[in-house]
């Protein structure tokens, strides 16, 4: 691919200057001005480096601001905060519409020219971003919808797909039969597997029981970063033979999910939600098919 990059110069990311010390595409090594070392892709940061050397847009049109002003998606997100990132959302506003949840929703309709809404999850540091005709009007709908994830921990943000499979008898209105059967289609495997590399994304399988009580308890968590002879799936295909083979009385949380950790989410500032974006607008055409589908 065509890429601006060459050893020994220097560029930048959402994390700061670094200089490029080895090009192997389709990666590249890279060592930040503090010293730290990463494998990055190239694709990814050529992106970004463009966007970042692209010049500002023009000043809106008197429509055009009128049109601004009344869109009010991340108006008021300055960054996340330390008080953020913990398991509860006491205090914080991040999720909200005029938060990272709205900025974030903003940028994948501008990237991907595409409508999407956004949700902020009862109790759970948790935003699902979805197509706006989806009924994620309560909790029992929303369950059965593909969702697109920005979730904040103690120790880092998680961004990517959500998809659910059902403990009992899933009907036409849940996505989870659709979304294996794209899953096994080599097109989407190829394409899936590109994005997993240019986005650094991996799965995560989270089992769930639910006991005598009625409650749920975790039996069994699985993490995939790439299908090759030493993982635990030689090939994509194998593992969606897994994911079809699960036990249909247990519950599971389906993730692809990229990860920043803390320090570089407050680092970045207001970017953090760019970055969030340009992995979700990568995630979109598989998402949006899915949806088309059903």
């Amino acid at each position: 691919m065509n890429h601006p990059f060459s050893v020994n110069s220097t560029y930048a990311n959402n994390l700061g200057e670094y200089t490029v010390l080895e090009i192997k595409p389709p990666n590249m090594r890279i060592r930040y001005a503090d010293g730290r070392e990463q494998t990055v892709s190239i694709a990814l940061q050529t992106r970004i480096w463009r966007r970042l050397q692209a010049p500002p847009p023009p000043p809106p049109t008197k429509r055009g601001r009128s049109r601004a002003a009344s869109d009010r998606r991340g108006a008021s997100f300055l960054g996340l905060l330390d008080s953020d990132f913990k398991d509860n959302v006491t205090g914080t506003h991040w999720r909200s519409r005029e938060g990272l949840g709205g900025l974030v929703t903003k940028r994948l309709c501008s990237l991907t020219g595409k409508e999407y809404t956004s949700w902020a999850i009862y109790r759970r540091p948790e935003c699902f971003i979805y197509a706006p005709h989806l009924p994620m009007r309560n909790r029992a709908e929303g369950v059965k919808l593909p969702k697109l994830l920005v979730e904040l921990s103690p120790r880092d943000v998680r961004y990517g797909l959500y998809i659910e499979k059902s403990d009992e008898a899933m009907d036409d209105t849940w996505y989870w039969p659709c979304f294996l059967e794209l899953l096994a289609e080599e097109r989407w495997q190829q394409s899936l597997e590109r994005v997993m590399d240019q986005h650094q994304l991996h799965w995560r399988v989270d089992v769930e029981q639910q006991d005598a009580d009625g409650t749920y308890a975790p039996a069994g968590e699985l993490t995939v970063s790439a299908f090759t002879p030493e993982a635990p799936f030689p090939t994509f295909a194998a593992f969606v033979d897994y994911l079809r083979t699960l036990p249909a009385d247990q519950w599971c949380n389906l993730f692809l999910i990229a990860t920043l950790s803390k320090q570089q989410a407050l680092i970045q500032g207001i970017a953090v939600a760019e970055t969030i974006a340009e992995t979700l607008a990568a995630l979109s055409p598989m998402y949006l098919e899915l949806v088309r589908r059903r």
